[in-house]
């Protein structure tokens, strides 16, 4: 058993490896705790970093998944992936210099039962960058939309491409492992990491991850890639709305998002999408934006805007993630000629009432030519998702 987080705060304060100051206790859990610190060389402090320390495994299995989980942290190098410092292995026993942070080990672990591993035992840890906050936090207050979601979902799903390319499963992509890290999004937390060797998929009986983003399959012991890019559509979907897959409204998601959304929730993980073109996805959506031509407003004109007494109801314009062509500009018509006539009276606003004491807003426009209407292209029937993660009928249940 692994100490909690109140267990785990009576560690702040103390030094590992004789540089490492424990400041704050950020996060804890069954992976160990993870302290915001202090790397201090003769009493200066050179830098703040993140240490996460890794209690004693019990089983020879445990023990090669965390050095597994070291050796991927320190090897990784990509510039959406939290960067690792250093790693090593802090021996606690009653012989170790540091008294006061062995007398702390044994009131932690005081409590756990069958705890015989603090006398001969010891502590790995890793030294990482610190990160401002994690995407989990972020979404407690506000959710992503626009440029800052295509953002989050490129560059996560560029640290997959990159784990893929180097057949590896992370395993457990959440909210949670995902941080903001000087104006960046970089994935986080290695301790399930699986390597495929060179296979294409493995089965285990040993299944990790969480449950709310794990994929169908990987319920039944299959890990591959594709275990990640469902992750990656749930944590997408319930970045953009606060929702998971099975309870979103099909209004509720972004029309840009869909088509990921789609190809991240199929059913059948071997057509699923690819990292390499989820983040081709974003690329392109983030190069093909452009804004809607906008009417030039006449010299001297101006026009009051009245703000709409309800929502839109048209049918949305199905999502095309390729450059859309440039609208065909259109000849303008020839101006009318009018026969000079008395200076006109100034323009009035005015208030006409529709059946049912309706107010309709009438809006004097000085004299000149205007555009109305809808742009060519839009209407047309709605691109629906249906349900998120559907394939030949049968709607995913994500638990």
């Amino acid at each position: 058993m692994n100490p909690n987080f109140s267990q785990f705060k009576l560690l702040e304060g103390q030094v590992i490896d004789g540089k490492y100051r424990l400041i704050k206790l950020l996060g804890a859990g069954g992976f160990g705790a993870v302290f915001q610190a202090d790397e201090v060389v003769r009493d200066r402090i050179l830098r703040q970093v993140a240490v996460k320390l890794i209690p004693p495994a019990e089983t020879a299995a445990a023990q090669a998944k965390q050095l597994n989980e070291l050796y991927a942290a320190v090897n990784l190098d990509h510039p959406h992936i939290i960067r690792c410092f250093a790693a090593g292995e802090f021996v606690a026993n009653s012989n170790n210099p540091q008294k006061n942070f062995w007398n702390k080990l044994q009131e932690l672990f005081s409590s756990i039962p069958d705890s015989n591993q603090v006398g001969n035992g010891s502590f790995l840890y890793l030294v990482m960058e610190l990160a401002d906050y994690s995407l989990d936090s972020h979404l407690q207050d506000d959710l992503l939309s626009g440029q800052r979601l295509y953002q989050m979902i490129a560059q996560v799903a560029s640290a997959l491409n990159y784990l893929h390319a180097n057949r590896l499963v992370h395993q457990d992509l959440k909210p949670g492992n995902v941080l903001w890290v000087r104006n960046v999004w970089k994935v986080s937390d290695f301790g399930t990491v699986r390597n495929l060797d060179t296979r294409s998929y493995v089965q285990t009986v040993h299944i990790a991850g969480t449950p709310l983003y794990m994929s169908p399959e990987a319920l039944q012991g299959l890990v591959a890639p594709a275990w990640d890019m469902w992750s990656l559509g749930v944590m997408s979907v319930v970045a953009a709305t606060g929702d998971v897959p099975e309870a979103l409204s099909e209004n509720s998601l972004p029309l840009e998002l869909k088509l990921l959304v789609q190809g991240c929730l199929l059913q059948d993980w071997r057509k699923r999408w690819t990292a390499k073109q989820a983040l081709d996805a974003m690329v392109t959506l983030k190069h093909s934006a452009s804004p809607v031509p906008q009417v030039q407003p006449q010299p001297q004109a101006s026009v009051q805007r009245i703000p709409p007494t309800a929502p839109n109801t048209a049918p949305t314009v199905p999502v095309n993630l390729r450059p859309s062509p440039a609208p065909q500009s259109k000849a303008p018509k020839p101006p009318i000629v009018t026969p000079p006539s008395p200076a006109p009276a100034p323009h009035q606003n005015y208030q006409e009432l529709l059946p049912r004491k309706v107010p309709l807003e009438m809006i004097a426009i000085p004299a000149g030519s205007f555009l109305m209407g809808s742009l060519d292209g839009e209407g047309g029937d709605r691109a629906g998702l249906g349900r998120l993660g559907v394939e030949g009928g049968e709607a995913n249940k994500v638990s």
